[in-house]
């Protein structure tokens, strides 16, 4: 709820979880779009996108689409949402240029994403060490360096050893 919050998401908005996995934030999305919102979960693996319109249906998530993407595209159609949200998902990609040009394209103008990531740093644990590519800074640079604004790094009670920044569509 805190991530969901500091995202600042709407009742009315179209947010996109590209990376949303098992769904462990449908819940919370659909509940902060509503009724007049939308919650159009994202994923590369087809039997996660089957298991996230099963946990949609099961929890009764009008509101809510599963999506099948790639490796290099979102697949949302271009100016079709107000939030992107990335929750331990840009480490994972490899052509991000492509994904983050994708993700602009996709975004109504003025619209924010917010990626939640791990943060490499040298007193990072071993497990983030090896398996995220690089520092948050780094992270930062390449997506304002795809036309994204830079807006804010949030702190969130309790989160250790990840960052939060959120970036504007100019």
């Amino acid at each position: 709820e805190a991530i969901v919050a500091a995202a600042g998401i709407e009742p009315g908005d179209v947010v996109a979880d590209v990376g949303a996995g098992t769904g462990a934030f449908l819940e919370p999305l659909a509940a902060a779009v509503g009724e007049a919102g939308h919650v159009v979960a994202v994923e590369i693996s087809i039997r996660f996108v089957e298991h996230l319109r099963k946990v949609a249906d099961e929890g009764g998530f009008d509101n809510v689409t599963a999506v099948f993407s790639s490796l290099t595209s979102a697949t949302l159609p271009p100016a079709s949402v107000d939030r992107i949200i990335l929750i331990d998902t840009y480490h994972h990609f490899d052509d991000y240029e492509s994904m983050l040009a994708s993700m602009l394209s996709a975004h109504r103008p003025g619209g924010e994403m917010t990626v939640v990531d791990f943060d490499r740093h040298e007193d990072a644990r071993d497990w983030v060490q090896g398996h995220v590519r690089a520092p948050k800074e780094t992270f930062r640079k390449e997506i304002e360096a795809a036309g994204f604004a830079f807006v804010e790094e949030a702190e969130i009670e309790g989160m250790v050893e990840n960052f939060l920044f959120r970036f504007r569509r100019p």
